[in-house]
């Protein structure tokens, strides 16, 4: 387990030290970028080739964004795993959508992956988080209880969060209902999510107090796994360079 002793900002010390470093890196690579334009922009005017210093101008800019992408993908991959040497005593399985009244293949994704945990550790509790959004019949959280005890686990072992409607809002209420059960999430718990959204989910639990373990499920969909990790990518940068958690 990582140390995640706060820092004055509230965030783990060695996540401070990732933010500073991506950050300074991101707007190095693309000062860089702008100045490579302009020099490659100037020296094609001036010799009067339009077209070489168009051509310039659009290489340089697709390699900044290329190495800035790298530079913001790289933590979403680090954390797109299990932490296989925490064994918390609490977990909590991030909503996805349900379909009508079924879940969709994400949450499939994510309930196998709860299951197995809970299977290897038969004494953990699992608070199962999501409300109900448009055309979902049931709360994701019913839809999570039903699948979990349709696989042979105890009722009395899962705990519905059912009002959330954003992964900050998924871990808030799911620590308050942790804390009122006399669970500390500072003292370790297991973040259930798809191994693409393992890096933003254990982050906005860093912010909030806990000390996360991530459980990755994987995506077993290819194109979607793909997807996802181009786009949480870009959802990294934004949460990077916004200093916005959601």
């Amino acid at each position: 387990m990582q140390d995640v002793t706060p820092s004055p900002a509230g965030e783990p010390k060695q996540e401070n030290t990732f933010r500073g470093l991506f950050s300074r890196m991101a707007m190095g690579q693309c000062v860089h970028a702008a100045l490579c334009v302009a020099v490659g922009a100037a020296i094609g005017l001036s010799t009067g080739r339009t077209s070489t210093a168009l051509g310039i101008v659009l290489g340089v800019l697709v390699c900044a964004g290329v190495i800035v992408f790298a530079v913001f993908e790289i933590p979403v991959v680090r954390d797109a795993r299990t932490d296989t040497d925490a064994h918390p005593g609490t977990i909590i399985v991030l909503g996805a959508g349900v379909n009508g009244s079924t879940p969709s293949l994400s949450m499939c994704n994510r309930l196998d992956a709860a299951l197995a945990y809970l299977d290897a550790n038969p004494d953990a509790l699992a608070v199962v988080s999501g409300g109900q959004g448009e055309g979902e019949d049931i709360t994701e959280a019913k839809a999570m209880a039903d699948y979990l005890t349709a696989h042979g686990i105890d009722s009395a072992r899962i705990v519905q969060e059912d009002r959330s409607r954003t992964t900050r809002e998924n871990l808030e209420n799911s620590f308050a209902i942790l804390r009122a059960r006399g669970y500390d999430p500072a003292n370790g718990v297991g973040i259930v999510t798809s191994e693409y959204h393992l890096y933003r989910a254990k982050r906005m639990a860093r912010s909030l107090g806990a000390d996360p373990a991530g459980i990755a499920a994987e995506t077993t969909l290819p194109s979607m796994r793909i997807n996802y990790f181009i786009r949480e990518a870009f959802a990294a940068a934004y949460m990077q360079l916004a200093g916005t958690l959601y």
